[in-house]
């Protein structure tokens, strides 16, 4: 026998469907790749889910659920019998039941809708799953008639089986819906094509919805791959910069270094010079910064013993003021060791009080720098 089934599609037009090892109809492989974990809700709203459900249920005369694949609710009940909706799914034995009976009637079966008496109540039923790909969203389940096939017998002593009360029971049985097995078959049938219409448009917004995150995502990682070029041509043009700009330091080094030697030691120029001398110093350190900036120059991290570095800048500090602002260290006792750059340390204390003294005014004003544990 060949392994090609005859079928009805979403347009209700005939045609061989293809098996795989699931047995669940296949969709394009490409397009396949790129769904995601939506849930039937996530592509169709549950309104028009319930719109569909309640039209279908009026117009065929019979009792209509939307679950998920485990049997639970995702749309309210439509046109359940009073059997079914007040007595049997009311006692916990025939409430189990019946979710495993919903469960079983929506599993994939590409031939046509699975139409079958109800594991629980034994009323005849009939499902049709919905799906995106081979994936298995949910189960649109109708049913809930009776009809020439019926056994009545077994399902008028299913009341004891479950702990229902047998006259109710019996009552409500004589109300459920009389349809005969063909035209159920017929309202099956139509349930399978408008359930594939179902799965085809969750399908179509899934493809879609899972393209646009695509879309958004290659967007994303395009600024942030141009974000990363930026930060390199400024990283390449900063250490240029700075490469260049230390060259024209050494030269003015050594000049005032030579007009020092040329000098007196006792000479009052030798204040500017030396002055100019850590100027030079402050700013070499600022080429560095950006060299590492730049990604041309290595941090390099050790332990800093604070006080001592700040002892050991309290001239550069003192001549970094301005006027007569005085720059006072407190320094605390037994201060723990920092594992840092010590220059970074530097520049960052630099910055620090040279924004200070721009701030205090009056010609006797006094920055104070202190180190907390």
């Amino acid at each position: 026998m060949e392994d090609n089934r005859t079928t009805s599609n979403a347009r209700g037009e005939r045609g061989v469907l293809p098996t795989d090892t699931d047995g669940i109809m296949r969709k394009d492989v490409a397009a396949e790749s790129l769904l995601g974990e939506f849930s039937l809700t996530d592509l169709i709203d549950v309104d028009v889910l319930q719109e569909i459900q309640d039209a279908f249920a009026e117009a065929t005369g019979v009792a209509s659920v939307i679950t998920s694949t485990d049997g639970q609710p995702i749309t309210r009940p439509s046109r359940f019998c009073r059997l079914c909706r007040e007595i049997v799914r009311l006692t916990e034995k025939g409430l189990a039941n019946c979710q495993h009976s919903d469960a079983v009637l929506g599993r994939p079966h590409p031939e046509g809708p699975v139409v079958q008496p109800c594991l629980s109540s034994g009323l005849w039923d009939a499902g049709a799953g919905i799906f995106v790909g081979k994936r298995h969203l949910a189960n649109w389940l109708i049913g809930q008639v009776r009809n020439e096939e019926t056994d009545e017998a077994r399902i008028l002593g299913y009341a004891r089986e479950i702990g229902a009360d047998e006259a109710e029971f019996a009552a409500a049985y004589r109300e459920v819906t009389v349809m005969s097995i063909e035209q159920f078959r017929q309202v099956a049938r139509t349930l399978f094509l408008m359930a594939n219409q179902l799965s085809e448009q969750a399908h179509q917004r899934a493809v879609m919805a899972a393209l646009l995150e695509r879309s958004r995502q290659d967007g994303e990682a395009q600024l942030e791959l141009q974000r990363l070029q930026r930060f390199e041509s400024i990283g390449v043009l900063a250490g240029g910069v700075a490469h260049d700009f230390n060259n024209c330091l050494m030269s003015i080094m050594g000049n005032i270094e030579l007009a020092t030697l040329e000098l007196p030691a006792d000479s009052p120029v030798q204040a500017f010079l030396a002055e100019a001398t850590q100027a030079c110093v402050r700013s070499a350190e600022l080429c560095r910064q950006m060299l590492a900036y730049a990604g041309r120059t290595p941090m390099q991290v050790a332990l800093i013993d604070m006080p001592r570095m700040l002892r050991e800048s309290a001239s550069l500090l003192q001549v970094t003021g301005q006027g007569q602002t005085r720059v006072d260290i407190v320094l605390p006792p037994n201060c723990p060791a920092v594992r840092a750059d010590s220059r970074e340390i530097q520049q960052v204390v630099m910055n620090l009080v040279t924004n200070a003294m721009e701030s205090v005014e009056g010609p006797q004003a006094t920055v104070s720098v202190s180190v907390r544990t």
